[in-house]
C-alpha cells in the first residue's frame, strides 16, 4: 500500500508545500515573500500575515500538481520548529484543521532534521543519490551552523555548532538575553554537555509592561512553565527578571515621564506594576518551581528602588562605545560582575560578499550595507571615530572591515583581561554578544555565517584557565598572573622586552606559585630600566608563563597602539599536509 504525505513548511519567510509518495516527490510549491526586501531582513509579523494569505493556495497547488485528490493523503507533515513563532503557528493551525477534516494523522517535523533527511527524497523512482549511513552533514540554517553525524534516520549526533564555539574559546557562561526567546531544549542540553553555565533572563527587556490582571497571570504561567522545563539542567545558574527595565525606571528618568506631563499618578501605577512583576511574581515562581536557584530582579541590578552601582551586583558598561571613552578605560573601571559590555565590528569581507555581491554596494554607507548595520549611522560614525582614536583611518572598504575586526578584538581583549586581573573584586565578564540572528554589522564575536571574528580568536587566550597579563601603568610595568584552576599553580615566568627589530633589551625569569582561583601581581619594574634608552614606541614586552608543560603568553605595549612605530612587515607563508588537515606556517 502506497503512503502519500502532504508536507507544509512555514518556519520563516517561505510558504512551501510538497506531496511525497513512497519517498518520491510528486510536487513542490514555494511562495516567497517579497515584502521583507525593504527592511533588509525578515519581519516576523509580516511573515506570519503573508503565510496566512499564501498557505491555502500553496497547498491547493501542491495537491493539484501532484495529480491526486486530497482524499488520497495518508498524513500531513508540518514544521514544528525551530522557526518564527507566528509563522509556525500558521502552519500548525492549518495542519490541525486539514488533518481533522480528513481524519488522518499529523506528523511533527524538526526543521533542522528535515534539512538533513532531504537527501533521501527522490525526484523519480529510479533516483539513487541518497548517502549511506553513517555520514556527516554540514547544516547551515539561520543562525545555526552544525556538523551532524547521521547514523540512521532517527539517530543523529551534533558534533559542532554555536555552543561548541563558546566552549572553544574557554567561555564558561552564556547569558540568554531578555529581548530574545527561551531557547529550545537542545540549547540547554548542549550547555550541560559542554560545561557552559546559563544566565537565563525572563523575556522582558528595555520597556515597562502592564503587569496586572490576566496579563500578569499569563506572565506567571509562562514563567512557571519554562522554569519547570529547565530546572533540571545543571547549566541553569541564575534566573534574571529582565534586561535594563529596573535601570531605565530608576536611572533613565522613566519614573517621572508622566509627572512632567501633569499625570504623576500614571507613573505611580506603572511603578507598582514593575515592582509586582519583578519583585513578587517572578521570584515567587522561581522559589516555587526551582527552590535554591538564585533569582536576580534585573540586569544590571544592585538594590531595590535604585540604579545599579559598580560596588554591588552586576554592571552594564557602555562608556566605551556609546560615550566614546577610550578603550584604555576598561583598565580603570571596576565592577563586581560585568554582565554586558561590547564593541561593534562588521562581518569579514567573505561574509559581506554574500549579501553585497555587487561592487557598487561595497561602501559602508551604501543602501545594502546600511540595511545590514544594526546600529545605523551612529555605529558607522563610532567605528570611524575609534579607528582614528586608536589606530589610523582605513584606506578602503575591505581594509575598513578588517580594521574594525582587529579594533573590536583589541577592545574586548582589554576588557576581559582587566576584569580577570581584578579578581577577587570582580567575578564575571560577559561580553555582548556571542552570535548574530542575521548577517549584520554588530557587537557579535561570530558573524551570522558562523565565521569567527578577531574578537572570538582574541577571547580564547583572554578567557583561558591561566592568564598572564602585562600592563604599563605610568612608569611601571606590572604583570599579573590569573588562575582559574582549583589547585595551586607552580611554574616559570619569563618577561622579555625587545625592540621592533627583535633585539633583546631586557629579560627576567623567575619561578613562582599562584593560589587556587586567584589573581596575583607577579612582576613590577620601572619601564625606563627595561628599555635601556629605547623609545617606548619602539618596544614591546612578551610575558610567558609555563606550567605542566604548557605555555601561556601575551604581548604588551608601553604606549597606545596608534603611537607604535611599527616596521614594514615581510610576511612569508607556507602550507603543508598535517595529520588532521593542513599546517600553515607564517614567518616575518
Amino acid at each position: 500500500m502506497s503512503i502519500t504525505i502532504l508536507g507544509i513548511e512555514s518556519s520563516c519567510d517561505d510558504t512551501s508545500s510538497s506531496v511525497i509518495r513512497d519517498g518520491v516527490m510528486l510536487s513542490n510549491v514555494i511562495a516567497s515573500q517579497a515584502v521583507h526586501e525593504a527592511y533588509g531582513g525578515v519581519v516576523p509579523e509580516l511573515a506570519s500575515r503573508a503565510h496566512q494569505q499564501n498557505i491555502i493556495p500553496v497547498v491547493a497547488e501542491a495537491i493539484k500538481r501532484a495529480g491526486i485528490d486530497k482524499s488520497e493523503l495518508s498524513a500531513v507533515a508540518f514544521t514544528r520548529g525551530p522557526g518564527l513563532m507566528g509563522s509556525l503557528l500558521v502552519g500548525t493551525s492549518f495542519t490541525k484543521g486539514l488533518a481533522a477534516s480528513l481524519d488522518i494523522p499529523m506528523i511533527e517535523v524538526n526543521h533542522l532534521q528535515a534539512h538533513v533527511l532531504a537527501h533521501f527524497i527522490k525526484e523519480t523512482p529510479d533516483d539513487d543519490h541518497a548517502p549511506s549511513f553513517p555520514f556527516l552533514c554540514l547544516l547551515v540554517s539561520g543562525g545555526n551552523s552544525q556538523i551532524i553525524k547521521v547514523n540512521a534516520y532517527n539517530d543523529m549526533e551534533v558534533i559542532g555548532q554555536t555552543i561548541d564555539d563558546a566552549a572553544a574559546v574557554n567561555m564558561n557562561m552564556l547569558r540568554v538575553w531578555g529581548g530574545g526567546v527561551y531557547e529550545d531544549d537542545v540549547f540547554y542540553e548542549l550547555c550541560d554537555e559542554r560545561g557552559i553555565l546559563v544566565w537565563q533572563d525572563f523575556m522582558f527587556a528595555c520597556s515597562v509592561y502592564p503587569a496586572e490582571g490576566a496579563w500578569l497571570e499569563n506572565v506567571r504561567l509562562e514563567a512557571e512553565d519554562n522554569i519547570r522545563r529547565l530546572r533540571n539542567h545543571p547549566s541553569i545558574a541564575v534566573w534574571c527578571g529582565n534586561n535594563e527595565c529596573n535601570e531605565a525606571w530608576f536611572g533613565w528618568g522613566w519614573n517621572t515621564r508622566y509627572a512632567k506631563q501633569g499625570h504623576p499618578e500614571w507613573d505611580r501605577i506603572i511603578g507598582d506594576q514593575l515592582r509586582r512583576q519583578y519583585y513578587e511574581v517572578l521570584p515567587e515562581a522561581v522559589a516555587a518551581c526551582s527552590p535554591g536557584t538564585p533569582y536576580h530582579p534585573s540586569s544590571p541590578w544592585s538594590r531595590h528602588e535604585g540604579t545599579s552601582e559598580n560596588s554591588e551586583g552586576d554592571t552594564h558598561f557602555w562608556k566605551v562605545w556609546h560615550s566614546r571613552a577610550p578603550i584604555a578605560d576598561y583598565n580603570a573601571t571596576r565592577s563586581r560582575f560585568f554582565s554586558e559590555y561590547g564593541f561593534q565590528s562588521f562581518p569579514e569581507y567573505a561574509s559581506v560578499l554574500r549579501f553585497a555581491p555587487e561592487e557598487r554596494d561595497r561602501d559602508i554607507e551604501s543602501e545594502v550595507m546600511m540595511a545590514h548595520q544594526r546600529g545605523g549611522d551612529f555605529a558607522n560614525m563610532r567605528i570611524r571615530q575609534y579607528l582614528e582614536d586608536e589606530y589610523w583611518p582605513a584606506r578602503d572598504f575591505r581594509t575598513f572591515l578588517y580594521m574594525s575586526h582587529v579594533l573590536q578584538g583589541d577592545a574586548i581583549k582589554t576588557a576581559i583581561e582587566a576584569h580577570r586581573r581584578d579578581k577577587p573584586y570582580c567575578w564575571g565578564s560577559l561580553f555582548w554578544q556571542h552570535n548574530d540572528c542575521w548577517p549584520v554589522a554588530s557587537w557579535a564575536s561570530r558573524d551570522w555565517y558562523g565565521r569567527w571574528k578577531a574578537q572570538h580568536y582574541f577571547a580564547r587566550p583572554a578567557f583561558d584557565d591561566i592568564l598572564v597579563s602585562p600592563l604599563a601603568e605610568g612608569n611601571t610595568l606590572n604583570v599579573r598572573l590569573v588562575s582559574d584552576r582549583r589547585k595551586t599553580v607552580r611554574g616559570k615566568l619569563r618577561i622579555t622586552v625587545m625592540d621592533m627589530d627583535g633585539a633583546l633589551l631586557s629579560e627576567n625569569t623567575r619561578s613562582l606559585t599562584v593560589a587556587p582561583n586567584a589573581s596575583r601581581n607577579v612582576y613590577s619594574a620601572d619601564i625606563s630600566g627595561l628599555l635601556h634608552g629605547c623609545a617606548r614606541n619602539r618596544a614591546i614586552v612578551v610575558a610567558e608563563f609555563t606550567t605542566d608543560g604548557r605555555r601561556y603568553a601575551n604581548i604588551g605595549y608601553f604606549v597606545s597602539q596608534k603611537e607604535l612605530e611599527l616596521p614594514e612587515a615581510d610576511i612569508r607563508w607556507s602550507v603543508g599536509p598535517a595529520a588532521d588537515g593542513y599546517e600553515i606556517t607564517l614567518s616575518s
